[in-house]
């Protein structure tokens, strides 16, 4: 297994949050999306542990970073399941449909022939079609999402500054003149 360590660099906190944000909570897109390209240059099965490496130019609240990140993965993975739920709760109501006017085709058959038979079955088939598309195709993309915001939400986030760094090099050198 594999440690993922996905760097970023930065000028200020203020870079690193959306400017649209009043709370100031909210990565910003291009954050966002640096963060989701080198998550996902690694395949899920090669990764066991993901590290967040911020490295700021000018000082800043390492702990309020660290908790606003955490929170933004921890927004997006919540975001996540409501959205895993409404495509599960889709497609079992699309199938359901889809069983009701299978059954309403196979009534009305025995009993009438005709065009309404045909667009029942035709409705049947489509309802029935949809819910099988979602539950092969958009449902384990939506579980994969679910599952990367999870594996971000419990990386470990490191945050240094000018001030963190010098505190390591005047350790460094204490140790190295020991």
């Amino acid at each position: 297994m594999l440690t993922q360590e996905i760097k970023l660099k930065i000028h200020d906190e203020a870079e690193l949050f959306s400017p649209y944000d009043p709370d100031g909570n909210q990565l910003s897109e291009d954050v966002n999306s640096y963060f989701a390209r080198c998550f996902l240059e690694t395949h899920e099965k090669d990764r066991e542990n993901i590290v967040i490496r911020i490295e700021s130019e000018t000082p800043v609240d390492r702990e309020n970073v660290k908790e606003k990140v955490r929170a933004h993965f921890n927004r997006e993975q919540e975001v996540a399941k409501r959205a895993l739920k409404k495509l599960t709760y889709k497609e079992i109501c699309i199938g359901i449909v889809g069983l009701i006017l299978l059954s309403l085709w196979y009534l009305v058959k025995r009993s009438t022939d005709g065009l309404s038979v045909e667009v029942l079955s035709m409705m049947a088939a489509v309802a029935i079609w949809e819910a099988v598309g979602i539950a092969f195709m958009q449902r384990p993309e939506a579980d994969q999402i679910k599952k990367d915001f999870e594996q971000l939400t419990n990386a470990e986030i490191y945050v240094t500054d000018p001030t963190t760094k010098s505190k390591e090099e005047k350790h460094a050198s204490q140790t190295v003149s020991l």
